[in-house]
């Protein structure tokens, strides 16, 4: 566990259960998960573990039933709707599977909305903007639309989105699970890359070994909690490579 005095993601004791069939069903059982400054971190678990539920919780879209979820020294747990939007749109960047760029914006544009979206000065929005597309190679490619560009293009436009307005926390959901694998190999070492630039810590949800292999730290979702990797080999054994 590291230290939580240089930790961007603080959690402890997080439960989270969903009602079904008429019970209770348990999804999250006491998580605990540090993420220190500069950190990147992949959390692997198969489907029904409950990593979609435990990025929500990150990005302030559910609550948990109990627990703290301190994001850069603030309990997100505790704020108010209001509170919890601040936090999405100034602190939270999101790298989904299947890109969700706007199809009648350009890669620039919709690279700026991510921008606009933290409440920064719109006149810097289009320097910003072709800051990050340059980082990522798309530079020549600002005036593209989504559907001029290949897959590999419009997930590293939705990286540039993400990252545009530096976040404390990237959170990225099967970044590749929708790219052929010499693309996604590229679009991870890209994504790792300027998530270290540009963001202060980073996390992958993924069904991919490969991908995880990438990164810092590698965690396993099982039962509820999270797990390192080597203590769950019987876990990882079954998972696309």
């Amino acid at each position: 566990m590291s230290n939580p005095a240089s930790a961007v993601v603080s959690v402890t004791g997080l439960s989270k259960a969903y009602f079904q069939g008429g019970q209770n069903v348990p999804v999250l059982d006491g998580l605990e998960l540090s993420v220190r400054d500069g950190e990147t971190v992949a959390i692997l678990g198969v489907s029904g573990t409950g990593k979609s539920t435990l990025l929500n919780v990150l990005s302030g879209i559910d609550a948990p039933d109990s627990g703290s979820v301190v994001i850069d020294g603030q309990d997100i747990a505790r704020l108010d709707a209001a509170g919890l939007a601040r936090y999405r749109r100034e602190k939270v960047g999101f790298v989904f599977q299947f890109y969700n760029l706007l199809p009648t914006l350009t890669a620039a544009e919709n690279v700026m909305t991510g921008w606009e979206a933290a409440g920064k000065p719109a006149r810097k929005g289009e320097h910003a903007a072709m800051e990050i597309l340059d980082a990522l190679g798309l530079q020549h490619k600002a005036d593209r639309f989504p559907e001029q560009l290949s897959g590999g293009e419009q997930q590293r436009v939705a990286i540039a989105r993400a990252l545009v307005k530096r976040p404390a926390l990237l959170l990225a959901d099967e970044p590749t699970g929708n790219l052929d694998p010499k693309t996604a190999d590229a679009t991870t070492a890209l994504l790792l890359a300027q998530a270290r630039a540009f963001a202060r810590a980073l996390i992958i949800v993924t069904h991919n070994p490969g991908l995880a292999r990438h990164t810092d730290r590698t965690l396993v979702l099982r039962d509820g909690r999270l797990v390192p990797a080597e203590h769950a080999a019987d876990v990882t054994r079954g998972m696309v490579a």
